[in-house]
C-alpha cells in the first residue's frame, strides 16, 4: 500500500492500548517533522524545476543571438533595412538624431512664413516619379494588379514609382 510520505506507516497497535503514540504508530512530533519535510521537499523540487527552465530559456536565447550574429549582413532575417528597394543602390545611410519634442525648433515648424514655405518647397518640389522594370517592381513588393501604374510601351514601359517619403512630405 502506497501512502503519502507525511503519514506514518501502519504499525501493530494493541487493541487495548489507548495511547496516542500507539494509535499513530509514531509520536506527534515525528509526524509533524515528516509533514514539514515533505512540504520542504516539494518546495525544493518546484524551485529546482523553475531554475532548470530558466537556465534552458537562457541557453536557447543565447544560442539564438549567437546564430543571428553569425549570419552575413545580407542574409540576416531581422534587419529591416534589407527589404529590397531600387533606391538602396543609391542611398548611403547615416544615423541622425532628431529632437522631436514639441519645444524643439526646426526650419519646417512654426507659424506660416515665406522661410518655412521655402524649406518645404526645397524638400518636396521637383520630386519626379521613377521607372522600375518588372523585376524591380516585383522585388519591391508590387504585384500586377490593375492599380499598378504603368508607363505606356511607347514611352519605354515599366512601372511608375516614387519614394514614399517624398509622397508623405508632399501631402504634409
Amino acid at each position: 500500500m502506497n501512502l503519502p510520505p507525511f503519514y506514518p506507516p501502519p504499525s501493530d497497535v494493541a487493541k487495548d492500548d489507548d495511547s496516542l503514540e500507539a494509535l499513530l504508530g509514531d509520536s506527534v512530533e515525528d509526524t509533524t517533522t515528516r509533514r514539514e519535510a515533505a512540504i520542504h521537499h516539494r518546495k525544493s523540487q518546484r524551485h529546482l524545476s523553475l531554475a532548470i527552465h530558466a537556465l534552458l530559456i537562457l541557453v536557447a536565447t543565447t544560442f539564438f543571438a549567437l546564430w543571428i550574429r553569425s549570419l552575413p549582413p545580407k542574409t540576416c532575417p531581422l534587419d529591416p533595412l534589407l527589404t529590397y528597394s531600387p533606391v538602396n543602390e543609391a542611398v548611403e545611410y547615416v544615423n541622425v538624431h532628431f529632437n522631436g519634442s514639441v519645444q524643439s525648433t526646426s526650419i519646417f515648424r512654426g507659424d506660416p512664413s515665406p522661410e518655412i514655405d521655402a524649406a518645404w518647397r526645397r524638400v518636396s518640389t521637383d520630386v519626379k516619379a521613377t521607372r522600375l522594370t518588372r523585376s524591380q517592381f516585383l522585388l519591391s513588393g508590387g504585384n500586377d494588379s490593375t492599380s499598378a501604374i504603368k508607363f505606356r510601351p511607347e514611352d519605354g514601359g515599366g512601372y511608375m514609382s516614387q519614394i514614399d517619403g517624398y509622397h508623405h512630405v508632399h501631402c504634409l
